[in-house]
């Protein structure tokens, strides 16, 4: 229990760092991306299926409201929460497609920049920079054994 409790103050004290020199959107950004590359075959049904959990419950409490507020019978209740619930879900991922639109671009900009950086290093220090490079490849070789195995 004391060595959980280490390595979770170690963890804690490593995000925190993080968040300070790279900024919170980054550090989530890339949490979420390590978590959908090791978890995403059992994270993403998870998260569908709590989401399809949380529609139902809007349509049976808009559904009810219906029924007591305007004194509908059941099938146009039914009727009008289908329709509700089908713009609403279409408006979320509309909203959801232009995040990720966005975020992308945003991603592809930051990578030019860095692909900048890299060479302006490179050109300044070219030993410092091959040795970068060639541990940045050994460490993205032995993730994809890692991952692959």
């Amino acid at each position: 229990m004391f060595m959980f409790k280490v390595i979770l103050a170690w963890l804690i004290m490593a995000v925190a760092r993080s968040v300070e020199r790279f900024g919170a959107k980054t550090v989530v950004f890339v949490s979420a991306s390590i978590i959908m590359v090791l978890f995403g075959d059992t994270l993403v049904p998870i998260l569908l299926h709590l989401y399809q959990i949380l529609v139902e419950i809007f349509e049976s409490v808009f559904e009810h409201s219906l029924e007591s507020i305007f004194g509908l019978n059941s099938k146009q209740s039914e009727f009008i929460a289908a329709w509700v619930s089908i713009l609403l879900q279409a408006t979320i991922g509309f909203k959801v497609l232009i995040i990720g639109y966005r975020s992308t671009l945003a991603l592809v900009e930051k990578m030019r920049l860095f692909s900048d950086r890299i060479k302006c290093d490179f050109d300044t220090n070219p030993a410092r920079m091959i040795l970068v490079c060639s541990a940045v490849t050994l460490s993205t070789f032995g993730g994809t054994l890692l991952l692959f195995s």
